[in-house]
């Protein structure tokens, strides 16, 4: 199976765009979900860096499978 890891900038802007209202919809459903009132200023800073971690995680992974396709693909030349 061949996966085109070709994203244009639009297509990037929108996933980052998609993530970040996925984020805020989650850190608003913590809020409303929370039984002992709102969540503390460091809970919120908390889940920021949580996030920020999964997208550079992401982002590596997405590095990796790219350099491995640009491997392949010189291999084939």
């Amino acid at each position: 199976m061949s996966a085109n890891l070709s994203y244009s900038e639009s297509e990037v802007q929108s996933l980052k765009a998609q993530e970040a209202k996925d984020y805020c919809l989650e850190l608003m459903r913590l809020v409303t979900a929370r039984q002992g009132g709102p969540i503390s200023p460091g809970e919120v800073q908390l889940e920021e860096l949580r996030y920020e971690l999964e997208v550079k995680q992401a982002e590596a992974e997405d590095n990796r499978q790219r350099e491995a396709h640009l491997e392949r693909m010189r291999e084939l030349e």
